[in-house]
């Protein structure tokens, strides 16, 4: 807390994490790899007291001003914010799945979606079983690429069509490699995370443009009621 007309506080630290706390930021400061450092200037001017304290009423606990020292979020919260974004990765595979179906015209069981489903789901046990013994970033790049082999496979089997893999396995590797980004990112984290998705749904909405819903579901009709 100020307690002089003028003075000038400086800190400096090789934390890597810090969070200015009160109601007075730092004049000026600056965050990097190798730490932090800040300044803090006071003056007759910024203060509601003169160079004399005549009583304890004039110093007011809105002064205060400090750092606290952030802990870094360990694997068990990195997995926790990965699964925030369980719902969009698995709805986002359902939706290209069922339009991969719809463009070739080759139905998709319900127990195929399950079995998806489950692959998408295991994804996160990975993670978070690998990265209890290895970096969390070793253990993304493990359970994501073992997760996207499995749904490759899995894909080709039933298309029995290289390129339709090869295009399920591309769209994965993108979705996964972008919520990858959104974790390592803090300040930023909503704002890149919203941009991402607007262009996720622009390019399903332009890669499905051509596709005549009424008519595959015409198609697929007579399959279903045999």
């Amino acid at each position: 807390m100020p307690l002089a007309g003028n003075s000038q506080f400086t800190l400096q630290s090789k934390w890597l994490s810090p969070s200015f706390d009160g109601n007075i930021i730092p004049s000026s400061r600056k965050i990097d790899k190798t730490g932090f450092s800040a300044n803090w200037l006071f003056n007759e001017a910024n203060l509601p007291f003169s160079t004399l304290i005549t009583g304890a009423k004039t110093i007011n606990a809105s002064l205060a001003f400090g750092v606290s020292l952030l802990q870094p979020g360990n694997e068990y919260a990195q997995t926790g914010r990965c699964i925030k974004y369980a719902i969009l990765l698995i709805g986002l595979s359902f939706a290209l799945f069922f339009i991969m179906e719809i463009m070739q015209q080759k139905p998709v069981h319900p127990i195929q979606y399950v079995l998806v489903g489950f692959a998408l789901i295991i994804f996160y046990t990975l993670l978070l079983s690998i990265s209890e013994i290895a970096s969390f970033n070793l253990a993304y790049f493990v359970a994501s690429s073992a997760t996207i082999l499995l749904i490759t496979v899995y894909v080709h089997s039933h298309f029995q069509q290289v390129k339709t893999a090869a295009y399920f396995t591309l769209l994965l590797s993108l979705l996964y490699g972008f919520i990858f980004i959104v974790l390592r990112l803090e300040d930023t984290a909503l704002l890149v995370g919203s941009i991402g998705l607007f262009i996720i749904l622009a390019i399903v909405m332009y890669a499905s443009r051509h596709v005549n819903w009424y008519q595959s579901v015409s198609r697929t009709a007579p399959f279903v009621a045999e």
